[in-house]
């Protein structure tokens, strides 16, 4: 649905959105059409400006059938309507309803150029590199691991450990003692 406020969010200069270069703006919003085709559920909004939304609804492209539905009537305190948010929608449902938009304004798959291309390259080829080093060192780390002699007070010194720290959780306690024991070694 367009934006309701004091002005079309964006694609207006105001004092809070200054620009040098105009951005090139495409409304893909939830529009009543795409509400009522997908049934979607609203709900109740109020409005607390004095002066009537519809105007401004209207700079910002809303039919005449979104502004009545958007802004139903004039109360005491402002002005009350329906509004259907992007949530309503199932997470399947929303995908294929951004997708479509996309697709309708001939969005497509940006294809880096050569030089984005080559450095992203070089950094799948390192992740993969890493991957494969990471695993050969851990196999070997872990036969190391398996013949590394175990204290016989290990069970005393946890014990003891948490008797001192008690918020220390039981595996901190143990590579605690790992740093001791290497730092004897």
């Amino acid at each position: 649905m367009p934006f309701i406020g004091g002005v079309c969010p964006i694609s207006t200069v105001t004092r809070r959105y200054q620009y040098t270069i105009e951005p090139n703006i495409v409304d893909i919003g939830l529009r009543l059409n795409d509400v009522e085709q997908m049934k979607l559920e609203s709900e109740p909004v109020e409005y607390e400006d004095k002066k009537d939304p519809k105007e401004n609804l209207a700079k910002c492209g809303a039919t005449a059938k979104e502004m009545d539905f958007l802004v139903e009537r004039e109360t005491y305190s402002g002005w009350i309507g329906q509004r259907v948010e992007l949530n309503a929608m199932i997470s399947p449902q929303f995908i294929a309803w951004l997708e479509r938009k996309l697709k309708q304004h001939g969005v497509t798959k940006l294809i880096p150029d050569r030089k984005v291309l080559a450095l992203a390259y070089r950094r799948a080829y390192l992740a993969k590199r890493m991957n494969e080093e990471m695993a050969r060192l851990f196999k070997s780390l872990r036969r190391e691991a398996e013949a590394v002699a175990i204290p016989g007070d290990l069970v005393k010194r946890k014990r003891r450990k948490l008797r001192e720290n008690p918020a220390l959780p039981w595996d901190a306690a143990v590579a605690e003692s790992l740093s001791v024991t290497a730092s004897t070694k």
